[in-house]
C-alpha cells in the first residue's frame, strides 16, 4: 500500500446512494482516481483484433491494451480501457535504492488467432530500461484471459507490478448499468445510484480480494464477470465521474514482485505509526503467473435480462470442490488472544483453556475448531 489512503468500509462502499460517501477520505484518493481515469481514448489508429465464435474484441495497438468488446449474439458491447492512459508500471532501482512508477507503450506485438503478445520496455529514466514484459490476450469463446509473459529485469532493476485498472468500463447511460463485488459477504447497486468512490484496501492485503477476488458489472441485460486468478493480484472497482455521466470500471493490480517498498499497519489500528520496508526489505518474486479472466455472458433472444446471479453461478460452477471435508459437522470459532495495541492479552492459554471447556459443555460435547489469533 503505497499511499496513506483513507479507504471506504467494503460493505458500503456500493451504498453510495444514500451515504454521501463522496466526500469520505474523497481527498486523499478521488483526485488521483479521477486523473487517472478522466481522459477519453479515441477509437485506435492500430487496432489489433481478436475474435472467437460468440465474442470480438478490439485492442489499441498503440497502447496494448484493451479497447471494446461486442458480443456477437446481441451486439451488445462493452468500454475496455476509455481514459486514454497508458500502461502505468511500478520499478524498484536497488542502487541508489528507490521506486518510480513509469508509462510503457509496446515496442512490438505478436498477433494469432487466438491471442496477442504486446512487448513493453519499462523505463526507470530515459537512459535507463529497467523491465522487459509481454501483456498477453487470449480469447476463447465468451471469455479473455490477460496474463504477464516473458519477464526480463534489467541489471539493478527489478518489475514489482502492473496497473490496469480499466479493463472494463460501464457509463451511467447504457441501460440499467450496475456493478457488483464479492468481498466481505458482497454488493450490487446501480450505477445512477452510485457516487465516486473505490473498492477499499484490504488491511491485511492492500488490493487482494482474500475472501472472493471477483467483481461485475453488467448493462442491457449483459454481464460481465472478473475473477482474479492469480492469488497475489489485485482486484480493482471504482466509480468516478457525477450523473449523468458516471463510469464503473473493473481493473487489476498485475504484482510480478512484493513490494518491498510499501507500508503496513501491522493491525496496529487506525490512525498508528505505519511500518515500512526500507532498502535492505527485499522485493519477493511471487512464484505464479499473474493472470485474470473476463467472462461476458449475453441474454438469449426472448428471456429476461441477465444478472449478477448468473455471473454467480457461472464462478461458481467452474470452482473445484471443495478436497477436504475436515471442517464438516464442527463448530468453528476465532478467540481473539493479543494484539500489539493490547496493553495486555485479551485471553491467555489458561483462558482459552476455560472457554473451550464451555463451549464444549453448552454444545453438549459437540467437535470444535477453535482458532487462537492475533
Amino acid at each position: 500500500m503505497q499511499e496513506d489512503i483513507e479507504t471506504i468500509n467494503r460493505r458500503t462502499f456500493l451504498k453510495l446512494g444514500a451515504s454521501g460517501l463522496a466526500t469520505a477520505g474523497g481527498a486523499s484518493f478521488l483526485p488521483r482516481l479521477v486523473a487517472e481515469q478522466g481522459g477519453k481514448r479515441e477509437a485506435p489508429t492500430r487496432p489489433v483484433m481478436l475474435r472467437s465464435s460468440s465474442l470480438e474484441v478490439s485492442l489499441d495497438g498503440t497502447d496494448g491494451l484493451l479497447f471494446e468488446y461486442r458480443l456477437l449474439k446481441s451486439g451488445i458491447p462493452f468500454k475496455g480501457e476509455g481514459s486514454g492512459a497508458a500502461l502505468n508500471v511500478r520499478l524498484c532501482r536497488r542502487k541508489p535504492w528507490g521506486f518510480a512508477g513509469v508509462m510503457a507503450r509496446p515496442t512490438e506485438s505478436r498477433v494469432s488467432e487466438h491471442s496477442a503478445d504486446f512487448r513493453f520496455t519499462a523505463m526507470y529514466a530515459p537512459n535507463a530500461p529497467g523491465a522487459d514484459f509481454t501483456l498477453r490476450y487470449t480469447i476463447e469463446a465468451c471469455s479473455i484471459r490477460v496474463t504477464l509473459e516473458e519477464v526480463r529485469e534489467h541489471d539493478g532493476f527489478e518489475l514489482i507490478s502492473i496497473a490496469m485498472p480499466s479493463l472494463v468500463c460501464v457509463d451511467e447511460d447504457e441501460r440499467d448499468a450496475w456493478l457488483a463485488h464479492g468481498d466481505a459477504g458482497g454488493d450490487m447497486v446501480a450505477l445512477r445510484e452510485a457516487k465516486a468512490g473505490k473498492l477499499g484496501l484490504n488491511t491485511f492485503w492492500g488490493e487482494i480480494n482474500g475472501i472472493l477476488p471477483v467483481i461485475m458489472a453488467g448493462h442491457s441485460g449483459a454481464v460481465c464477470v472478473q475473477e482474479t486468478t492469480a492469488f497475489m493480484d489485485g482486484t480493482l472497482l471504482s466509480v468516478t465521474g457525477e450523473a449523468p455521466n458516471r463510469r464503473a470500471c473493473l481493473g487489476t493490480t498485475k504484482v510480478f514482485r512484493v513490494d518491498g517498498g510499501a507500508c503496513y499497519d501491522m493491525n496496529l489500528g487506525r490512525g498508528a505509526a505505519r511500518n515500512c520496508g526500507n532498502k535492505s526489505t527485499p522485493n519477493l518474486i511471487v512464484d505464479q503467473k499473474s493472470a485474470c479472466r473476463l467472462d461476458f455472458l449475453e441474454p438469449a433472444t426472448g428471456v429476461a435480462p441477465l444478472s449478477w446471479i448468473d455471473g454467480a453461478k457461472l464462478v461458481r460452477a467452474r470452482m473445484p470442490g471443495i478436497p477436504n471435508h475436515f471442517y464438516d459437522d464442527k463448530f468453528i470459532y476465532g478467540i481473539r488472544t493479543d494484539e500489539p495495541k493490547f496493553p495486555k492479552p485479551s485471553a491467555t492459554f489458561e483462558r482459552c483453556e476455560e472457554m473451550i471447556r464451555n463451549v464444549h459443555a453448552l454444545t453438549d460435547g459437540s467437535p470444535q475448531l477453535v482458532h487462537l489469533w492475533g
